[in-house]
């Protein structure tokens, strides 16, 4: 074999490595978005069940990196994280991103934070309360939950209020749940 051949050899090589190595990355990325979903689709059913099983009023909070939980203190008005796994503060895979609408389709929640007034010492304070609240009769904020990454489809986790959280993927049919994703 002459150097040139063995060149063209390793040039052939290293295209194939590329282009193998990228068309991985993007199925990487799909199965991160749709397991991220998934998780947040499960993680919200297994509070709806200690919320009842507990008489308590969960609420989730859902950033752009991840998301956490939170337990309303009748007594004080104040939301206190939760610590204890599998409900502590969970951050979403490199690359991928969440947003919460609730209510109506298309209302983008990070840019509309709900504010309650509470008592503390007889004075009203302005707190911030979860995206999602879970009530102790097993309803719940009718709520989406987008999950989305560069080069993979995006997938959500939503529910009515009533029914199971269900994570799919998004269609731009207009036929299932939407958010909007800046």
């Amino acid at each position: 074999m002459t150097l040139l051949e063995i060149m063209l050899v390793m040039a052939i090589i290293g295209i194939l490595a590329t282009t193998v190595t990228l068309s991985m990355s993007g199925a990487g990325a799909s199965q991160h978005v749709q397991n991220e979903a998934e998780r947040i689709a499960l993680a919200v059913e297994l509070a709806r069940v200690e919320a009842l099983t507990r008489n308590e009023v969960w609420g989730l909070v859902v950033s752009e990196s991840g998301y956490r939980f939170e337990i309303l203190d009748p007594d004080s008005g104040d939301w206190i994280k939760v610590e204890e796994r599998p409900f502590g503060e969970h951050n979403a895979e490199e690359g991928v991103r969440l947003r919460a609408a609730t209510g109506t389709e298309g209302v983008d929640v990070p840019d509309v934070e709900p504010i309650i007034p509470t008592l503390r010492r007889g004075r009203p304070q302005e707190a911030k309360m979860p995206n999602i609240a879970i009530l102790p009769d097993g309803e719940m904020t009718p709520f989406v939950v987008a999950v989305a990454a560069r080069q993979a489809p995006t997938w959500t986790a939503s529910s009515d209020g009533i029914s199971p959280v269900l994570a799919q993927p998004h269609s731009d049919d207009g036929e299932g749940p939407s958010v909007v994703m800046r």
